[in-house]
């Protein structure tokens, strides 16, 4: 569906339409691990737990601690109201929200994405635990841009047709871009120069 539409000095365009099959983020390379439970949905990533072997989230977390050497684990909160909503805080309704898992970095994760920084002086754990937890809650922040939708998507069009009025000729578009705002979410980086300038004017 679109959107929006950017119309640029030399007639050329630029739709803004939502992304109707986003890749899923969670396919990408990431840090972080998602155990969930959910009756209905599959969120999160696979894993080898099951529900039923654990009486509380605390038990959950003492077991994932157990297995891994954790740098980092965070819990995760689902909304399932006229649609999906994660987040690593609790949602304000209790009626349709509720915690469904955790997500977790280990060590072994958090050296091979950080290097030997991950491996510094005991001065520095705390340091380290909160980069890579802030970089928990990103993965979480893109997962919930996917969940609800917030996805797009762009179609740069030629000039219109001078005879019949017609839309112009499509001449480039990509997609899977998360967050509606066009100068953050890299659409940016796949348009020329000459564009973005417009384009940070229009926006």
């Amino acid at each position: 569906m679109k959107i929006n539409t950017i119309n640029f000095q030399d007639g050329h365009s630029l739709e803004i339409h939502t992304d109707d099959s986003p890749k899923s983020p969670r396919e990408y390379d990431n840090i972080g691990v998602m155990v969930c439970f959910h009756k209905r949905e599959s969120p999160g990533d696979n894993h080898e737990y099951t529900f039923t072997d654990f009486n509380s989230w605390d038990e959950l977390q003492q077991q994932i601690e157990t297995d891994h050497k954790i740098t980092c684990i965070l819990p995760l909160y689902l909304m399932d109201h006229s649609g999906l909503s994660i987040s690593t805080s609790p949602f304000g309704c209790p009626w349709d929200s509720g915690q469904i898992g955790f997500i977790y970095c280990t060590a072994e994760a958090a050296k091979a994405d950080f290097g030997d920084w991950a491996e510094s002086s005991p001065d520095n754990t705390e340091q380290i635990s909160e980069r890579i937890c802030k970089r928990l809650i990103a993965e979480v922040k893109l997962y919930d841009q996917y969940l609800s939708g917030d996805v797009y998507g762009f179609i740069l069009r030629g000039p219109p047709c001078e005879k019949c009025g017609g839309e112009g000729k499509d001449i480039d578009s990509c997609w899977g871009f998360y967050g509606d705002d066009p100068l953050e979410n890299g659409m940016m980086d796949h348009i020329n120069e000459q564009y973005r300038i417009e384009l940070r004017r229009a926006v």
